[in-house]
């Protein structure tokens, strides 16, 4: 075989390995993240930060508007458990992804101490092992100023 067949056939085999773990991200994952999504808003409304949390990932990363980034879920917990926001409504816009991995894009509403805020959010998800999809990254902004 010569050099320009090895490479090809190195190339091609590269491809094929990188295109299997990247396969597109199903309408069942699509739906078993808004499920997900929807599971987390409804355990805001109860004010329930454990049936929060079981949504985060360990090592989760939010960055939310006008503040330092929370590393971690406990960091997270203690934004939750603090809840400043009297409702949210979100409503995904986009879904987009992988097998294992998603990005979620879309627009929120809340009523923070009676005042209301909108903006907009993109969180980052990823399959578990048991197949649960967890947020790993999440970060918004308000038209507030």
């Amino acid at each position: 075989m010569t050099i320009s067949k090895r490479v090809m056939a190195t190339v091609l085999l590269w491809a094929t390995a990188c295109g299997a773990q990247s396969a597109a991200l199903a309408d069942k994952d699509r739906e078993a993240i808004r499920a997900a999504a929807q599971k987390y808003i409804e355990a805001d409304d109860k004010r329930d930060a454990d049936g929060m949390m079981q949504l985060i990932a360990e090592n989760a990363v939010y960055l939310p508007a006008n503040s330092q980034p929370l590393v971690g879920r406990e960091a997270i917990r203690a934004l939750f458990k603090a809840h400043p926001w009297d409702k949210v409504t979100e409503m995904p816009a986009e879904i987009e992804g992988r097998a294992d991995f998603a990005i979620v894009r879309g627009s929120y509403s809340s009523i923070v101490q009676g005042k209301p805020y909108a903006g907009f959010y993109i969180e980052v998800w990823q399959k578990q092992s048991d197949d649960a999809w967890k947020i790993t990254r999440k970060v918004w902004n308000t038209d507030r100023q």
